[in-house]
């Protein structure tokens, strides 16, 4: 977090992702570090109207950067996934969909 964002009072449900996640991560991280991912996270959907799957893609966020933050720096290449599913249609991940649903809240 930046020294010029401003501190958002966070809204019950993301208060308790930061309690889990610190939980999971206090071997790893430090609680402040913890939290200060989860209000960069929560930044852009501060201001969204539609707010019922807010807390699912900010943990999703989240739990993503933590998992960058906590691995080791050389990892072994991952085999890559097929770029289309055994019936031929393109495969579609969780990451494209929320892109997509972020763009229509955003809008």
């Amino acid at each position: 977090m930046g020294a010029n964002t401003p501190q958002v009072t966070l809204p019950q449900a993301i208060q308790d992702l930061t309690g889990r996640l610190q939980m999971s991560y206090a071997d790893r991280l430090t609680s402040t570090i913890v939290e200060g991912v989860v209000r960069d996270c929560y930044q852009p959907f501060a201001d969204v109207r539609i707010t019922s799957y807010v807390p699912m893609f900010v943990e999703h966020d989240s739990r993503s950067r933590l998992r960058q933050l906590t691995s080791s720096p050389v990892q072994p290449s991952a085999p890559a996934l097929p770029s289309a599913t055994s019936d031929g249609r393109p495969r579609r991940s969780f990451t494209a969909a929320l892109r997509r649903l972020r763009a229509v809240l955003s809008r």
